[in-house]
């Protein structure tokens, strides 16, 4: 996946249109960022628990989601107020599937 150059190769995305790659990847990057920035104070935390726990905190972050959206939808919110909370939410969903599927890959011993 990744050339001599440092560069990642996509292959061939077939009818993925390269605007989009670029949105994709850019939403990945955005992600491991706030990754980076919670290894910062939390030091891998996440490795102590097992992938139950994960999934667990997607739960609970896809119900801030579609709590928010009712809030937006009620005029409490603003659209503005909503994406920024959703996309928060949404990063750690990411970040919090791919410490679970790392475990489950068996990167990690579940405690």
């Amino acid at each position: 996946m990744f050339e001599e150059n440092g560069y990642v190769d996509i292959g061939d995305t077939g009818t993925i249109s390269i605007p989009d790659v670029e949105a994709y990847l850019d939403c990945i990057v955005e992600t491991f960022a706030v990754h980076v920035d919670r290894e910062r104070t939390r030091h891998g935390l996440w490795k102590k628990f097992p992938a139950v726990d994960q999934m667990q905190q997607i739960r609970i972050k896809t119900d801030r989601i579609l709590r928010s959206i009712e809030l937006r939808d009620d005029g409490v919110t603003t659209r503005k107020e909503f994406q920024d909370s959703a996309a928060e939410e949404l990063k750690d969903i990411i970040n919090y599937a791919v410490f679970a599927l790392r475990i489950i890959k068996g990167e990690f011993n579940e405690q």
